[in-house]
């Protein structure tokens, strides 16, 4: 199978997916009592704040990217283009109280609005920002320093040695927590997977 093999991708939706019967008769249940954070937190480290004024295109994110248009402008990476990024990739985007329970949308959609991927930045040097390695709180809009120093190599390294990623100004890591504990616990109930 290719990543380009369409029909697979929507044989597997449709056999997962939940209708009205599944959602009635299915022994999965969700326990609001018991749910995960729904952010990572790094509690010992304060963190810099993000400029929360930006400046938002108005022109698709796919059309964009077709253009190569440079969300920095093509010059030095400053901290309001990178926040734009992380922002737009998974930023917070409102909140809302329902039943005295909060809820907070993001600018990425997520199956019953759990969010299992972080954004970590492996940032160049700039007038702005020190280099190294950063976590993106989209709770508080901040980015919190993990490590000093270059880690773009390291990612150049585990992209197939991509070399242009260590001349690269910044370059974004997205983790997500395993399939299987995704299912048992950020997203139980959500999805209808196999069995594993």
């Amino acid at each position: 199978m290719g990543n380009r093999d369409i029909e697979a991708a929507r044989t597997y939706h449709a056999t997962t997916k939940h209708s009205y019967t599944s959602v009635r008769t299915d022994g999965h249940f969700l326990d609001w009592e018991n749910r995960p954070m729904p952010y990572k937190l790094y509690p010992e480290v304060s963190g810099l704040a993000l400029p929360r004024d930006l400046s938002l295109a108005r022109v698709p994110a796919l059309e964009a990217i077709a253009a190569g248009d440079s969300p920095s402008g093509g010059g030095e990476l400053t901290l309001e283009a990178l926040t734009r990024i992380l922002f737009c990739a998974d930023g917070l985007t409102r909140r809302t109280r329902i039943g005295g329970q909060d809820y907070h949308f993001r600018a990425a959609p997520s199956a019953g609005a759990l969010y299992p991927i972080e954004i970590y930045a492996a940032v160049a040097e700039t007038g702005e920002l020190e280099q190294g390695l950063y976590h993106f709180s989209p709770a508080d809009l901040r980015l919190r320093g993990l490590r000093r120093g270059d880690w773009r190599g390291l990612s150049a390294r585990a992209a197939a040695g991509r070399p242009s990623r260590r001349r690269a100004r910044a370059v974004l890591v997205l983790s997500g927590t395993p399939i299987y504990f995704y299912y048992r616990w950020r997203n139980a109930g959500r999805e209808r997977l196999p069995s594993l």
